[in-house]
């Protein structure tokens, strides 16, 4: 399972400032909802990246199995603890 790359995590954090979005056309979902949406219905997701450490989800496990399939899900490198033991974050990069 390939680790996101520091270009990718760059480039995803980018799609924060409306300028970047609009630059290149692409904005970022995160959590699990509007993740597994994007997904089940098919939108041109480009990147989706998650905390195998803070997935818990069946549903959204097999959704990353799913993304991985077609290379498209990356896992985060562990840096530090989440500040929120509970949360599951999953981030998508969508065109």
């Amino acid at each position: 399972m390939p680790v996101a790359p520091k270009r990718i995590i760059k480039e995803i954090r980018s799609l924060r400032h409306k300028k970047f979005r609009q630059e290149k056309q692409a904005y970022f979902a995160e959590g699990i909802a509007i993740v597994l949406s994007a997904l089940e219905n098919q939108a041109p997701v480009q990147y989706v990246i998650y905390s195998p450490e803070l997935l818990r989800s069946e549903t959204a496990y097999e959704a990353i199995s799913e993304a991985r399939a077609v290379s498209r899900a990356m896992r985060l490198a562990p840096k530090r603890s989440c500040p929120y033991p509970d949360a599951i974050t999953l981030w998508v990069s969508v065109r």
